[in-house]
């Protein structure tokens, strides 16, 4: 055959075979007939290898087509699982599901567990290899399934997408029970799953078991028959374990040389309710991972610092930061530095011993708070023949013992207080009062616990009323605002302070003494179970109480203060109360209001809490 001719059928051939959508046969027929000329291979031969070629590329891109269309929200194959690490149920079960006979025997397979076991990358695995194998597969989130269910509905286009569904070799819905549903969704779920029962396969997650999944579906018996209808000669795999995410993510920070002490993984659930949030505030962690939107803007508005991993599901949030993988997070979390609050403790040191206890207390939490200021309030008895400057010069010297022990760098830290009360008519300047002003002013917040008069605050905001927008007080004093009276010592002692205080609109929290802090007692057998021995301070604390208690008064003590101190540590321990401010009468008692500014008023406290952290860090 002449050239000119050749030329003239080859491009035909690219021509026709542009048409007929035969791409590899285009790109490679010029490379095929020039190695079959040089090996003398025979017509039949050289169609045979294009055409060969042809329906492997068809082949592979129907694969791939498959798994894009299947819509998995990222690629998890089956023999990226350790399964070694998997829970022993689901390493017995796994060999049997790999060979997809469930598949062409219309059966379901649920994966029940906790969190982080391995489910959803199973279901993907499976859902992959199902891909490959020439299956048609669907994958949905419930929530988001349902949702789609609704708007289909509402458009009159379910039908047909049911039809679509019914065809389906396997459906994958992800994180059944993650989220609860109205009766709406609850009935299109089961509609929807109901067709394809006995026919064709479904793939279903969850962590909650069967008894819990009437807490999915406001109808109890819809719940039962959606059970049965599912669990009918399916693949039941327990995926109960230890967190196969933990491990993992244990394992990669121990290999990124990052310890924490406080790693925690969660479903945060409690008493059949999401609380993670609250699982953060208890252990008051650092940064909160979810992937959830509803449990990150919970968690995002209760001021914990959070991330949300990418997924289609959780697109719409756009406020919270959003990471994709680990080295977001390893970068994110290497470089946050959680920030310390501004704190000043005002206290009336050589008082009582309570008054140690709460400023070593303090101290020990050096990595929450920044301590500006340790002011010394004023303080006098009538038993004793000692004047506040006198008083006020024990707990200076108070102060610096304890501050000593705990390496606390005192220079321009500590300073005196007021030398009388504003009811006794004082209204001077001293160093409390302008160092308050001075680090209200320098700080956008800064909290002030008052363990003592509150006469240095109260001087404080007469001076300088514009401190008020910068400043939280946070007060042990008085009783609860439906006591009779509040002749109670902190309160007592300046009843005026008290007044300037409660009217300055300053923004307040009070601890009450009665049937509050008074339940935080204790005993020196106690303290020398858990204290003595620890450290020189520990020992000194518990001589100071046994000097404060034991004169045939009383066997067990009230450690007052420490209240104030473990309400900023951690306000999950206790419970309050926003109420309009209450006018303070001149019997002492409150006067209830309504449409005032509001102040807080604590009304419980969780005393166990509170000691257990107060003894650990203290023995430290």
């Amino acid at each position: 055959m002449k050239d000119h001719n050749k030329k003239i059928f080859l491009k035909g051939i690219l021509e026709y075979s542009s048409n007929l959508k035969l791409a590899t046969f285009k790109d490679t027929v010029e490379s095929e007939i020039r190695n079959a000329t040089e090996i003398d291979s025979s017509y039949e031969e050289l169609i045979y290898k294009l055409l060969q070629k042809e329906c492997d590329y068809k082949q592979e891109q129907l694969r791939k087509n498959r798994i894009r269309t299947a819509n998995f929200p990222y690629k998890r194959y089956l023999e990226e699982l350790d399964v070694n690490e998997l829970p022993a149920d689901a390493q017995n079960k796994l060999p049997i599901l790999s060979t997809l006979d469930f598949i062409e025997n219309g059966q379901n397979v649920i994966l029940s567990g906790n969190c982080g076991t391995g489910k959803t990358h199973i279901a993907i695995g499976l859902g992959i290899k199902a891909c490959l194998s020439g299956y048609k597969v669907f994958f949905a989130t419930v929530p988001l399934f349902i949702t789609q269910l609704k708007e289909l509905r509402s458009t009159k286009s379910l039908r047909s997408f049911q039809s679509k569904l019914e065809k389906y070799d396997l459906v994958i819905l992800d994180e059944f029970g993650y989220i609860s549903s109205d009766k709406e969704g609850g009935e299109l779920l089961f509609t929807n799953l109901s067709i394809r029962t006995g026919r064709k396969s479904t793939i279903i997650t969850t962590n909650l078991s069967f008894d819990r999944w009437g807490e999915v579906f406001t109808d109890p018996v819809m719940a039962a028959a959606m059970t049965d209808r599912i669990t009918y000669k399916s693949y039941m795999v327990d995926m109960n374990g230890e967190s196969y995410r933990m491990k993992e993510t244990k394992k990669w920070l121990k290999e990124k040389g990052i310890v924490y002490d406080k790693l925690i993984f969660t479903n945060g659930y409690k008493n059949g309710k999401q609380g993670k949030a609250e699982k953060c505030l208890e252990n008051d962690i650092d940064v909160m991972i979810d992937d959830s939107a509803r449990i990150c803007r919970e968690c995002f508005q209760k001021n914990i610092p959070t991330l949300i991993m990418d997924k289609p599901s959780n697109r719409d949030e756009t406020e919270i930061a959003r990471v994709h993988n680990w080295k977001e997070i390893y970068e994110f979390i290497t470089n946050y530095k959680k920030e310390k609050v501004n704190v000043i403790l005002d206290t009336d040191t050589y008082n009582e011993c309570d008054d140690q206890f709460a400023l070593a207390y303090l101290l020990k939490n050096q990595d929450k708070f920044n301590i500006e200021a340790i002011t010394v309030a004023p303080y006098s008895h009538s038993y004793i023949k000692e004047t506040i400057k006198e008083t006020t010069e024990k707990s200076y010297n108070e102060i610096l013992k304890i501050c000593n022990w705990l390496n606390f760098e005192t220079k321009n830290k500590i300073f005196k207080g007021s030398t009388d009360y504003i009811c006794n008519g004082y209204n001077q300047n001293n160093e409390a009062v302008n160092k308050i002003i001075e680090i209200a002013n320098k700080n956008e917040k800064t909290y002030i616990l008052a363990i003592g008069a509150i006469t240095n605050i109260a001087l404080a905001i007469k001076k300088s009323p514009q401190i008020i927008d910068k400043i939280e007080v946070v007060w042990l004093g008085g009783h609860s605002f439906l006591n009779k009276e509040n002749k109670e010592f902190n309160f007592r002692q300046d009843i005026q302070a008290v007044k300037e205080v409660f009217e300055s609109k300053v923004k307040l929290t009070i601890i009450p003494c009665k049937n509050v802090a008074s339940n935080l007692r204790t005993s020196i057998y106690e303290l020398e179970n858990f204290l003595k021995g620890k450290n020189e301070l520990c020992d000194y604390l518990c001589q100071r109480f046994y000097n404060d208690t034991y004169h045939g008064i009383e066997e067990r003590r009230v450690i007052w203060d420490i209240s104030v101190i473990a309400y900023m540590i951690n306000k999950t321990w206790f419970e309050t109360e926003e109420i309009s401010c209450p006018i303070i009468k001149e019997d002492t008692s409150y006067e209830l209001t309504e449409n005032r500014h509001k102040v807080t008023f604590v009304n419980y406290l969780d005393v166990n809490k509170i000691y257990n952290d107060l003894f650990k860090k203290l023995g430290e």
